[in-house]
């Protein structure tokens, strides 16, 4: 989804907590009442990539971003390997373990996979 639409509403930086992935989850609150169609476009860009600034007063235009914001999600591999990490954690609770774990799991799928292909 590609929206240009640009909201523009004075809030407060009400706090943040480090992720895992040393990401940062910033929680904000608006100053004021959000219209029915500003907050429209926030539903719109739900979980979309764009970028969020902030700054105590007005921007200079050189401070605005020209380009559009990464969109860097995990990769299909990196999002397997975080979910056998929490179904490691969830059936053993011991992360020392998890590289066994996760090195197996994967052989018995290649494994699997490599069944499956068509002998020539």
């Amino acid at each position: 989804m590609k929206d240009d639409k640009i909201i523009e509403l004075p809030c407060t930086l009400d706090g943040s907590t480090r992720r895992k992935d040393r990401s940062v989850n910033l929680r904000f609150s608006t100053m004021f009442e959000v219209s029915n169609e500003d907050f429209s476009t926030i539903d719109t860009y739900h979980q979309q990539a764009g970028y969020l600034l902030f700054k105590a007063n007005k921007f200079e235009t050189d401070e605005v971003p020209t380009t559009d914001a990464p969109n860097d999600l995990k990769s299909p591999s990196e999002r397997l390997r975080s979910i056998l990490y929490v179904y490691h954690m969830q059936k053993n609770g011991d992360a020392s373990k998890f590289r066994a774990f996760y090195e197996s799991t994967i052989e018995k799928y290649i494994t699997n996979v490599k069944d499956r292909l068509d002998k020539e």
